[in-house]
C-alpha cells in the first residue's frame, strides 16, 4: 500500500543504514528531464508571482521544455549522483564536479543523468558514471561502468547498476548496463531507476508501474516521479504538488519521507533526508538527517545534517540531492547554489571567486580569497572514515585571514588585521591528549601558523620563535617529541604527524613523530618545504631541485630530482610541482591525483590533498582540480 509515514526506532534506522551502505549506495536516479526543471509558472523571471497560477510542468518530451522561454534567461538542469553533480546549460554544455571522476566529452547534450555503483562504509569513494543524451542524434554517451547507447531516446535516468531512457520512436523504456532489467512494453512519460528495480509513469493515465524488485507502487495520477537512493522509496507528485510515496518492501527510513500535508513543485532525496520547493512559491524546505554520523556516532557528524540547512535568503526553482549534498537552481537568476558536505563541491556553482592562495589539508581543499575569506569545496578527499570535522570548514564569522593551516580535525588561521591565531574544528583527534589544539594564545601576533593532527604552532611576529599548543610528547602511539626547536624561523609547515620550519638562511628543522627519519632534513638551504606523512620535501635554493627525506614511499621514491621547480606540494601518495621556466605541472607517485589531465591551463600554485590535486589558474585566479575529485577541468 502507498504510504506517507512509517516509524522505526533510531537503533533500527542506524542498523538499516549501515547494512545498506556497507554493500552498496545507489546513485540518485535522476528524473532530471521533468522534475529537475519542475518550476511553478510563477517562478519565471519577469512575471508577477502574485497573479501567476503556479503548477509544475507536466510530463512530456523534455526537449520541448528545454526550449521554453524563461523571461530572458535559461536555468540549467541539474543531475546528482552519490558524490557527483552535473549541470546542463541551455546551450547544451555539461559541467560536472564532485568526487567521481566521470565526465562527458565536449559536445552539445539535451539530457544528463548520474549513477553510482559502490560506496564503502569507510569511504566516500564510488565508481560512479555519467550519461548524456547527445543533441545531434539523441543517442546516449556514457562515461564509467555503463556503456553508451546507440538508440535515439529522451527522458534519461541513471541508477546504481544500470540506466534507462524512453525511446523516441514509441516512448517505451530502454534499459542497459551491468544489471539492466527489461521494462514494460508500453509508452511512458518518465522513468526512474533504483537498486534492482525501476519505475515509470504510464502515458495513458499518469499511474506508476515498476519492474524488478517487489515494490509498493504509489497509487494515484502523477506528473513526475522521484526516488530516494538508499532504500528505494518512490514518490509521485500530483498535479497540485502532493507527494504520495511507495517503494521497496524493505522498511523505509522515516526521516526521508515528506512532511504531512506538504506540497512541492520539485522534490529530491539524499541519503536520509529530503528537500522540496514548496508548491506555488520559491521557498525551499528540507527535513530528516540524523544528529550523528552512521559510522561513528561519537566523533563524526556527516554532511547530510548540513545538507538540510537551507542558506538564508535562498529562493529556489528546483532542487536535486546527492548522498549528503543539496544543490538548487536559484529562482532569481538561474544560478546554482549548493550546501551540505563539501565532497559534492560546495561553493562550486558560483565559480567567480578570486583566490590568493590554496590552504589544503590532508583530506580537504580550501583556499583564501584575495579578501582573506576562507572558501572550501572538498572534504575527506582520501576517503578516510575519520574525516575532518564539519566545523573546521566554517571560520568564525567576520574573521579574515592572511594564513590558514589544516590538520585532520581542526584548522588555525592568522587574523589579517591583528595577527592573532584563531582555531576552529574539534579539539579531539584519536587520543584524548590532543585536547588543547584549539587553544591559541590570546594577545599574541603570529606571522605564520601550521597544524598537524594533534598540535598547532605559530611563528611569533615579535621574535620569530615557534610557539605551540595542543599535544605534547606524552603520546605513546608513536615515538615522538612534540617540542618545537629553539631559534628564529621564517616559515612553518604542517604535516600529518610532524612539522618542519625554515630559518632565515633556508635550513630546515623538524619535530613530532620522528619515524623513518621524518625529522632529519638534509643540511641544504631551501626556498620552500612541503610536509607529508612521515616524510618531507624541499626546493633547494641553489638550483630549485627537489630533495626529500623520511619514509621512502611513492611520493619520495618516484620524486624527480633533476627538475627545477618554483613550487611543490606533497601528500599521502603523490606530489606535484610547477616546473621552473614553463609553469608546467609535473606530478609523481601512485594516487589518481598524480595523473595530470590534458589541456590543463597554466597554474600559479598547485596543492595536493588525499587522492586529488588542485591548482589556482594563472589567468583568472580560479581553481581547478583533478584526480579523485574533479573540478573545472578543461573540456
Amino acid at each position: 500500500m502507498p504510504f506517507r509515514h512509517r516509524s522505526l526506532s533510531p537503533s533500527v534506522v542506524r542498523v538499516l543504514v549501515v547494512a545498506m551502505l556497507a554493500s552498496l549506495l545507489p546513485g540518485c536516479a535522476m528524473p532530471v528531464d521533468d522534475d529537475a526543471i519542475a518550476a511553478p509558472a510563477a517562478l519565471r523571471r519577469g512575471r508577477d508571482r502574485s497573479e501567476a497560477r503556479a503548477r509544475p510542468w507536466g510530463p512530456t518530451d523534455w526537449r520541448s521544455l528545454r526550449r521554453r522561454s524563461h523571461g530572458g534567461w535559461d536555468p540549467p538542469i541539474l543531475a546528482a549522483g552519490p558524490a557527483h553533480f552535473c549541470s546542463l546549460s541551455s546551450a547544451g554544455d555539461v559541467d560536472c564536479w564532485g568526487a567521481t571522476a566521470a565526465t562527458l566529452p565536449a559536445g552539445s547534450y539535451e539530457g544528463v543523468a548520474i549513477g553510482g555503483m559502490e560506496v564503502s562504509v569507510h569511504s566516500s569513494d564510488s565508481t560512479g558514471y555519467v550519461c548524456g543524451v547527445r543533441s545531434a542524434d539523441h543517442h546516449v554517451e556514457c562515461d564509467g561502468v555503463v556503456p553508451s547507447l546507440d538508440v535515439a531516446v529522451h527522458g534519461l535516468a541513471a541508477g546504481p547498476r544500470f540506466a534507462c531512457a524512453l525511446r523516441d520512436a514509441d516512448g517505451r523504456p530502454e534499459c542497459w548496463g551491468p544489471s539492466a532489467l527489461a521494462g514494460p512494453d508500453e509508452e511512458l512519460t518518465q522513468v526512474v531507476v533504483g537498486l534492482g528495480f525501476a519505475c515509470g509513469l504510464r502515458a495513458v493515465d499518469g499511474s506508476v508501474t515498476c519492474w524488478g524488485a517487489t515494490v509498493d507502487v504509489p497509487a494515484g495520477v502523477f506528473t513526475s516521479l522521484v526516488i530516494q537512493p538508499i532504500v528505494g522509496t518512490v514518490c509521485g507528485l500530483t498535479a497540485d504538488g502532493e507527494p504520495i510515496c511507495g517503494g521497496k518492501t524493505s522498511p523505509s527510513l522515516p526521516h526521508a519521507l515528506p512532511p504531512a500535508d506538504a506540497r512541492f513543485s520539485s522534490l529530491a532525496f539524499g541519503a536520509n533526508y529530503g528537500c522540496g520547493v514548496v508548491f506555488g512559491t520559491t521557498d525551499l524546505v528540507c527535513w530528516g538527517a540524523l544528529d550523528r554520523g552512521w559510522w561513528d556516532p561519537v566523533e563524526t557528524t556527516l554532511g547530510y545534517n548540513r545538507a538540510t540547512r537551507v542558506p538564508d535568503g535562498l529562493r529556489a526553482q528546483s532542487v536535486v540531492a546527492s548522498f549528503d549534498h543539496t544543490c538548487v537552481v536559484r529562482a532569481d537568476d538561474g544560478g546554482i547554489t549548493c550546501f551540505g558536505s563539501l565532497l559534492g563541491g560546495e561553493g562550486r556553482p558560483d565559480g567567480d571567486a578570486s583566490f590568493a592562495r590554496l590552504v589544503f589539508g590532508q583530506t580537504n581543499a580550501c583556499a583564501l580569497t584575495t579578501e582573506g575569506n576562507l572558501h572550501c569545496w572538498l572534504e575527506n578527499a582520501s576517503g578516510s572514515p575519520r574525516a575532518i570535522s564539519p566545523e573546521a570548514y566554517v571560520a568564525p564569522e567576520g574573521l579574515r585571514f592572511s594564513d590558514v593551516s589544516y590538520g585532520y580535525s581542526h584548522a588555525c588561521g592568522v587574523a589579517r588585521e591583528t595577527g592573532e591565531a584563531t582555531c576552529f574544528g574539534t579539539d579531539r583527534w584519536f587520543l584524548p591528549d590532543g585536547a588543547g589544539m584549539l587553544d591559541a594564545p590570546a594577545g599574541v601576533a603570529f606571522d605564520d601558523v601550521a597544524v598537524h593532527n594533534a598540535q598547532s604552532c605559530g611563528i611569533r611576529r615579535a621574535d620569530g620563535q615557534i610557539q605551540c599548543w595542543g599535544a605534547s610528547g606524552t603520546r605513546t602511539e608513536y615515538p615522538a617529541d612534540y617540542d618545537p626547536p629553539a631559534g628564529a624561523f621564517d616559515r612553518i609547515y604542517g604535516g600529518v604527524v610532524h612539522m618542519c620550519a625554515l630559518r632565515a638562511d633556508g635550513t630546515a628543522a623538524c619535530w613530532g613523530d620522528a619515524q623513518y627519519g621524518a625529522c632529519d632534513p638534509p643540511p641544504d638551504a631551501f626556498d620552500m618545504l612541503s610536509v607529508g606523512t612521515h616524510y618531507g620535501c624541499g626546493l633547494r635554493s641553489e638550483d630549485g631541485h627537489l630533495r626529500c627525506w623520511g619514509e621512502n614511499g611513492p611520493s619520495v621514491s618516484s620524486a624527480p630530482t633533476d627538475v627545477a621547480f618554483t613550487q611543490i606540494s606533497v601528500g599521502f601518495g603523490h606530489g606535484c610541482g610547477l616546473v621552473e621556466g614553463t609553469g608546467e605541472v609535473l606530478c609523481w607517485g601512485s594516487s589518481p591525483g598524480a595523473e595530470v589531465p590534458a589541456g590543463l591551463p597554466t597554474l600559479r600554485e598547485v596543492a595536493v590533498t588525499g587522492d586529488s590535486t588542485c591548482g589556482i589558474r594563472a589567468d583568472d585566479d580560479s581553481e581547478v582540480c583533478w584526480g579523485r575529485f574533479r573540478r573545472h577541468l578543461p573540456r
